[in-house]
């Protein structure tokens, strides 16, 4: 949980700041809360390190120890330090209380699933998540460049856009919402996602979303509860008010059903497949008590005028296929909106036909003849093969990696060097002087700029251009920290410091594994495609590589001009 690694340091200096390094002990930071003090640094530092910590998928048995540690000694302390401030009557007028309100409850929240209860985590991340009014947006000249950060409210709260960040990976923890689900509490489970969906657009928290949706209607067809129904229905049209716009959204698929899970589009079809679901199964029992406004008034539900104005046109009875033709070609034709509500969208918008595109999938689409007989049990939608069949999907979508075997290893040794493959014997030692050569560091800084720059790339270190395993050992006993641990932040770093905002690329677009092959370590290096030209920093110049072949070459100004202007082409005009 403590910052032992430079990418660690990183994320709690833009958080904390550099200037309150003392923070970062967290014996410190627990020290500091225990006394009283309105310290939002010495919160922000719990919450930042806890936060690293849940994200973690296989933790060592120190860091969980330490973890724990951390947790039996904070959380009375911080939970004190909340009551403090809740009572204090100036509350709403003091910025820095507000902000450390904002960090001791997000400390809190990761701390609770660090003891396993889950119950009182997401309650008070339910809390924090609620913390989301945005003042302004101001840009911010960093060291990295220039990024955003966002000023929210809970009062007259300040907190940075990264710190933001942590929150929505924190919220889609997979300690939490799996869990709520098994206990049946769709809703919170659901909310907690959207607010990290809206804070993190990770289109894996998107697929869980879905997940649970589908999972909440099987459950509302069921029950057949009119109050199921209704939180479920608000919770897709707040889905779809947090998704991604623009004009590429639609060129992915010829309906919206085939647009990204991150997309408005498809989340306001979604609606209109539940609404769909909701008139052929629970006709009857729901239908009148929701258009007369019962539960709850219409009046008081603007999501209820979507639901109405979609209800009024089902009909078993209707040419579902002609109408599914019109909303098709009339969704081609409007324009798409970004962030609207699905209450505030007319005939003009997208979304709208949209959701009448769903409701006449849901029409023609094979149905039961009845309402499927529920025994009144939860679902347990995180069953061993629902866990298996998710993380299939995010594997092959390319959203979490998949486990590096031997097999991978040995095929990629077999296939031979490219314009996407190249292998380096070592990134240190120099096998032909027997000594240490900082110039192959530097030649494996260029071959990942230029992996950037071109389609993206493997490069495998520990075995020749012979396709001879070397391993990495001999690497290892050049470095003060051994193993692979001290070998990844040696990579790490030196690809940071030799590329022009290093730290962002090697974070966002540089993946590092690792292999054992009959007793040899291996590291395999997978660089994506860069959205933006990377350059590499040699000295006082900045160079520009790009892979031809399965060679890195060097372009001067000219050539470098015309290149950047044909690869990136659409992106910077």
């Amino acid at each position: 949980m403590s910052p032992q690694n430079e990418d660690n340091r990183w994320w709690l200096s833009s958080v904390v700041g550099d200037d309150a390094t003392q923070y970062f002990d967290l014996d410190y930071a627990v020290s500091i809360i225990k006394q009283g003090k309105l310290c939002w640094q010495a919160a922000a530092s719990i919450a930042v390190q806890t936060s690293l910590f849940n994200q973690q998928p296989e933790p060592t048995k120190a860091e969980k120890a330490l973890a724990q540690h951390i947790a039996d000694s904070a959380i009375e302390p911080l939970e004190a330090l909340v009551k403090i401030i809740l009572d204090k009557s100036d509350k709403e007028s003091d910025r820095e209380n507000a902000r450390t309100l904002f960090h001791a409850r997000f400390a809190l929240g990761g701390l609770y699933i660090v003891k396993g209860d889950i119950d009182r985590a997401a309650d008070i991340l339910t809390q924090v998540a609620s913390t989301k009014s945005i003042l302004e947006v101001r840009r911010v000249k960093s060291s990295d460049g220039i990024y955003e950060e966002h000023t929210f409210v809970e009062g007259r709260e300040r907190v940075s856009h990264r710190a933001d960040i942590f929150l929505g990976k924190t919220l889609a923890s997979y300690e939490i919402w799996p869990k709520l689900i098994g206990k049946g509490n769709y809703e919170k489970a659901l909310y907690l996602l959207t607010q990290a969906a809206a804070r993190f657009h990770w289109e894996a928290t998107f697929i869980f979303i879905e997940v649970i949706v589908d999972a909440w209607a099987k459950r509302c067809i069921e029950l057949n509860n009119v109050g199921q129904w209704v939180g479920l229905i608000d919770a897709l049209a707040e889905i779809a008010s947090i998704c991604d716009g623009g004009e590429e959204i639609k060129e992915l698929g010829a309906s919206p059903s085939a647009c990204k899970i991150t997309s408005s589009n498809y989340w306001a079809w979604k609606f209109g497949k539940i609404v769909g679901d909701l008139w052929l199964y629970g006709k009857g029992d729901l239908v009148e008590p929701l258009m007369e406004g019962c539960y709850p008034s219409l009046d008081d539900w603007k999501n209820g005028l979507a639901f109405v104005s979609l209800f009024s046109e089902c009909d078993e009875k209707r040419d579902w296929e002609t109408a599914h033709t019109f909303y098709l070609e009339m969704w081609e034709r409007t324009a798409n909106y970004y962030g609207f509500q699905l209450f505030e969208e007319g005939a003009d918008s997208s979304l709208y036909w949209a959701m009448r595109v769903g409701l006449a999938d849901k029409f023609l689409k094979p149905r039961q003849p009845e309402r499927p007989k529920g025994d009144g049990t939860v679902v347990d939608i995180m069953s061993p093969k629902l866990q298996a069949d998710l993380r299939e999907i995010l594997v092959t979508k390319g959203l979490i990696k998949k486990p590096l075997t031997k097999e991978d290893i040995l095929e990629l040794i077999h296939s031979r060097e490219s314009e996407a493959v190249e292998f380096k014997a070592s990134a240190r030692w120099d096998y032909r002087k027997g000594a240490l050569n900082k110039e192959l560091g530097i030649t494996v800084v260029k071959t990942v700029a230029a992996f950037l720059n071109t389609k993206g790339g493997q490069l495998l270190i520990g075995v020749s251009d012979e396709k001879k395993l070397l391993g990495l050992e001999t690497e290892y006993k050049t470095l003060g920290k051994k193993g692979r641990d001290g070998y990844e932040l040696f990579l790490g770093n030196l690809i940071s410091e030799n590329i022009e905002k290093g730290k962002v690329f090697c974070s966002e677009y540089v993946a590092m594994d690792f292999c054992d092959i009959d007793g040899n370590d291996v590291c395999l290096l997978n660089v994506q495609s860069s959205p933006e030209p990377v350059y590499v920093k040699e000295g006082r110049d900045k160079n520009f590589y790009t892979r031809r072949g399965n060679s890195n070459q060097k372009l001067n100004t000219e050539e470098a001009v015309k290149y950047i202007s044909l690869h990136w082409r659409q992106s910077l005009s």
